[in-house]
């Protein structure tokens, strides 16, 4: 469980850039950036690093961060089942390993295609961009 959450926090970390940054505003309601500040407290505020203001769009990148990584890591999984279907050498267990490696990848490949297909329909069934 605990591989699985670092793995999680990793994710999240590549996939919106890593940091929270903070910034001080020069005493005319203007930040570094170029950004106003918003009646901050002691000069400084957190600068939203996703660049998203709604839960949805948070939504939506994360789904869209999955959905480009099962898209890289299905052709991954069959090169390494194909791998294992080749240096076998009639060994029943490894082609066996090699079976089940293709037909999670494309059974686990399936549902999220369909999953995407199925939040794309909802969307335009209920009008949302």
């Amino acid at each position: 469980m605990n591989k699985i959450l670092l793995f999680i926090l990793v994710l999240l970390t590549i996939g919106f850039g890593g940091s929270v940054f903070v910034q001080a505003c020069d005493g005319d309601g203007i930040c570094e950036d170029g950004e106003n500040c918003q009646n901050c407290p002691d000069d400084c505020h957190l600068c939203n690093p996703l660049g998203y203001t709604t839960f949805g769009e948070l939504v939506v990148r994360i789904t869209n961060l999955i959905f480009n990584f099962a898209l890289i890591l299905a052709p991954l999984l069959l090169i390494v089942a194909g791998f294992y279907f080749t240096t076998a050498g009639g060994d029943p267990g490894r082609i066996n390993t090699a079976k089940d490696i293709a037909k999670f990848t494309i059974i686990g490949l399936t549902i999220i295609l369909l999953a995407r297909a199925l939040i794309e329909m909802i969307q335009s069934v209920l009008g949302v961009t």
